[in-house]
């Protein structure tokens, strides 16, 4: 394994100190911190506006409450109201002159929509609003509450109820979610917790899989089409070669993940971000690792053969695509993390560590499902790596087309 070693340092010092590697290793959390901040800063400055919203309601049903309901619950940061509700009306006109009125303020931009109040709203509770843009769910779900509350209050003094005694009736209930263990141990734990948790697993071994695993297709390739190849070749083993790759190029990723966990670490401390747990991360760690060998072995099967720059791109997106499937399953698996589906794509080498990333900060699996899953992935990784020993000694000596798959199956059994 000497000579497996001199390849790693190699393979590992010469993309450690590349251009392309040092400029992605900074881009990458530049673009993550743009995709989680940028929205929230921008949804922060559409929030310091001030919008004025029309109000058809010629009987005057809700006019008065809602107007001010709506300017006190909702304020600008200067105490300012959000919402300034102005009352659309007109002598003598009935509502469709109304609204039309309304939606030529709308298209002058006087206005950013109207709230319309039927006159049987008891009997409908339907309000409707009106605006060029319906996709603002925020406005949507504020002007919904407010009308609620409103209805909800006229009832209530129909049968001889203060209405005052609405809020205190309609208090919010905050539900405290504790996760307990079958030793009786009990722990706080939310929804947004266990979701990054997860999460940020499934991120890190896409990550880490997409770019190790294609710079370890692209490098068998260049140096097979420079013939380079053959010349290490004839300094050492291909097996030696096969495992120096990995190591390095694995050695990489680690890297880079490590470098980004610290940038983590550093950013929770500092901002005191909370929702994360580490409690479970010994246990995932023998999943990300296996599962990384496993997934690169996977790259040395279907990378040896190609010969070109363009067949390495597709293998990888191939690779990706198969990674993004547990996202599909992510909040499934949240939700019911036993459902028999999520516990048997949990056994197949494939999904086995993100599946078992999804489940373990849930509802941690019997003992069984995690010596079974582990056992499982670990010999589908010792099978595969010896079928990628057997194709990467003859595939990167072979040259022009493309080798079929009774090809290949002939190598593994004769290699």
């Amino acid at each position: 394994m000497k000579k497996a070693f001199v390849v790693a340092k190699w393979e590992y010092m010469e993309r450690l100190k590349s251009k392309m590697f040092i400029i992605s290793l900074f881009i990458f959390p530049v673009i993550i911190i743009a995709f989680a901040v940028l929205p929230s800063l921008l949804m922060g400055q559409m929030e310091d506006r001030q919008k004025v919203i029309g109000l058809i309601d010629p009987e005057n049903i809700l006019t008065s409450p809602l107007i001010k309901k709506i300017e006190d619950r909702f304020t600008l940061k200067d105490d300012q109201p959000m919402y300034v509700i102005r009352k659309i009306e007109e002598p003598a006109a009935d509502r469709e002159t109304l609204r039309m009125i309304g939606n030529s303020l709308v298209f002058a931009d006087d206005i950013a929509g109207y709230i319309h109040i039927p006159p049987d709203i008891f009997e409908t509770n339907q309000p409707e609003y009106y605006s060029t843009n319906v996709g603002n769910i925020q406005d949507h779900n504020r002007f919904t509450a407010v009308i609620r509350d409103l209805l909800t209050e006229y009832r209530l003094a129909e049968r001889g109820v203060d209405p005052g005694m609405v809020d205190e009736i309609v208090k919010p209930v905050n539900l405290r979610t504790v996760r307990i263990s079958p030793g009786g141990e009990e722990q706080e734990a939310g929804f947004l917790e266990i979701f990054w948790s997860s999460y940020i697993f499934l991120m890190a071994m896409m990550m880490l899989i997409a770019t190790s695993g294609q710079i370890l297709i692209r490098s068998v390739v260049e140096e097979k089409t420079n013939r380079i190849i053959e010349v290490l070749a004839s300094s050492c083993s291909p097996t030696d070669l096969m495992a120096g790759k990995i190591i390095g190029l694995s050695a990489l990723g680690l890297t880079q993940i490590g470098l980004y966990a610290l940038m983590g670490i550093a950013a929770v401390s500092l901002f005191g971000v909370e929702g994360l747990s580490l409690s479970n991360v010994w246990l995932l760690l023998p999943y990300f690792i296996i599962g990384y060998l496993f997934y690169a072995a996977i790259f040395v099967v279907v990378g040896s053969p190609l010969s070109s720059e363009q067949e390495a791109q597709q293998v990888t997106s191939w690779v990706v695509l198969v990674l993004m499937i547990p996202f599909i399953f992510a909040f499934i698996a949240i939700e019911n993390p036993g459902m028999p589906i999520i516990r048997i794509l949990s056994f197949i080498p494939f999904f086995t560590p993100s599946f078992m990333a999804l489940r373990i900060p849930i509802l941690m699996p019997s003992t069984f499902d995690i010596v079974a899953t582990l056992g499982i992935l670990t010999l589908s990784t010792i099978v595969l790596m010896w079928i990628a020993g057997k194709v990467f000694r003859v595939a990167i000596l072979s040259y022009g087309k493309r080798p079929s798959m009774s090809e290949i199956l002939r190598w593994i059994k004769t290699g």
